[in-house]
């Protein structure tokens, strides 16, 4: 699996974007990861651990729920 990484702003912060594995029938989805605060070489390194888990079907993107 294939992911690009990227920057947005002036900040530090780098994101990972990749396509999700999906079935034959649906679409595809983009998923964006914010890796954090790191240097370029460090952030390659996280981009191909999670790309390894995505790939193990072990990683899922967390998502956060608020409860009212």
């Amino acid at each position: 699996m294939e992911g690009h990484l990227y920057q947005r702003g002036k900040g530090k912060t780098w994101y990972l974007r990749y396509d999700e594995p999906t079935l034959r029938d649906e679409k595809r989805r983009t998923r964006n990861v914010r890796l954090g605060v790191m240097s370029k070489s460090a952030a390659e390194v996280k981009k191909r651990d999670l790309l390894r888990q995505v790939d193990e079907g072990v990683w899922q993107q967390r998502t956060t729920v608020e409860v009212v």
